[in-house]
């Protein structure tokens, strides 16, 4: 068995090799566009990012200091102060809104997006609310009706915010922590019908979204799509095996939006080539690997769920925003987790890893919800308690 400590150093590793690219892309994709804005530098969003690593590592150490017992007790207020604050959003003088999307809230000195701490509050909810089950027995309708609840609210928040890109990710990661927690095939089908209908709705219900599908649609039916996508899709394309050297990319000079943030991949492919591409998703996967074995070699159930829900919210995030980049869905900005300019999914992310970890050192204690011992073969479901 693999000691707490060097699970703790293979999560760490992945991490800190992915936030020091981040600070190179970050500083690479934004000089320019630092230079033009009043009283800017070519360092202003590098500084920014080193100072929200700053912040994010404090934190981090925080929760890692945290003992789950405390975590667990206070997972109904957490989800309820994430709520508020997803609504605060729409206080105005609050609220901060940016090309027609109210995500933001402004203190003046500073603003952050809550949806980030939001999509690990859900995380940290469900992992609460199925510590308790067991896997393919009847679960009782009080737990179906929380764990609806939650979904709904999880969903429901982002799109009043026009975020639809976290709600949609907020409902895949739902369905998946249920069925890592065991619940009857029969019952999942039903919860992805019903998902699906709901994205569906979601969907037409704004035109915005409907023109983006169909821009996507057109790229992949060979139709030219978007410009973003165009010029993304040019971005790599320039990257070919190798890339065109560090700093040497092209797009990032005010031809490909958001270069910094929601299309920060597409540089780096650009930049770096596949080689470096492939380098960063192989990263995401090896902080995925560790924090899986995390919650395999956990004794509780509430640990399991959690280590496994918050590392498969930094890997499909970074699988989303990287699915976006060479158009394999529809535009939609989502940050590459450690990598893209953005304090607070930065510090969301470090969150979710320094939790992790709490859940390495926590492995073998089995006072939080029911004790859980591994069934079946490698690559079954590994969270039915004994």
């Amino acid at each position: 068995m693999i000691p707490p400590a060097r699970r703790e150093i293979q999560l760490l590793v992945p991490m800190l090799i992915l936030i020091g690219i981040g600070w190179v892309m970050v500083f690479s994709t934004s000089a320019a566009n630092g230079l033009v804005r009043p009283g800017g530098s070519v360092f202003m969003y590098l500084k920014r990012q080193v100072l929200a690593t700053i912040i994010g590592a404090g934190a981090m150490f925080w929760l890692f200091r945290t003992p789950l017992s405390s975590v667990h007790k206070a997972v109904p207020k957490i989800l309820a102060a994430s709520s508020a604050l997803m609504l605060a959003v729409f206080i105005p003088g609050l609220g901060r809104s940016v090309a027609q999307a109210t995500r933001w809230i402004n203190l003046g000195f500073l603003s952050f997006q809550p949806v980030e701490v939001f999509k690990l509050t859900v995380v940290l909810g469900y992992a609460w609310l199925l510590s308790g089950e067991r896997p393919g027995a009847q679960w009782t309708r009080e737990t179906w009706a929380k764990v609806a609840g939650l979904g709904l609210l999880s969903v429901a928040l982002p799109i009043l915010q026009r975020d639809f890109g976290s709600a949609v990710l907020m409902l895949v990661l739902g369905l998946i922590i249920i069925w890592l927690a065991g619940a009857p095939v029969r019952y999942l089908a039903v919860l992805g019908g019903v998902a699906a209908v709901l994205a569906a709705a979601a969907l037409v219900s704004a035109p915005y979204r409907l023109h983006r599908l169909s821009l996507w649609l057109s790229s992949v039916g060979g139709g030219g799509g978007g410009y973003q996508t165009t010029q993304s899709l040019i971005a790599l394309g320039a990257g070919g095996i190798f890339g065109v050297g560090l700093g040497e990319s092209s797009q990032k000079l005010f031809y490909l939006p958001s270069a910094h943030a929601d299309f920060i991949f597409s540089i780096l492919g650009e930049e770096l080539g596949l080689i470096g591409a492939l380098s960063v998703l192989a990263l995401y996967t090896w902080l995925l690997r560790e924090g899986m074995r995390v919650a395999e070699a956990s004794r509780a159930r509430f640990v399991r769920l959690l280590a496994a829900g918050m590392s498969l919210t930094v890997f499909m995030q970074a699988l989303w925003h990287i699915a976006v980049a060479v158009v394999l869905v529809p535009t939609k900005g989502l940050a590459l987790p450690f990598v893209s300019y953005g304090g607070s999914s930065l510090i969301a992310s470090m969150l979710a890893v320094g939790l992790v970890m709490r859940c390495a050192e926590d492995s073998q204690s089995g006072v939080i919800g029911t004790v859980a011992t591994p069934v079946g073969p490698s690559g079954s479901r590994m969270w039915a308690p004994s």
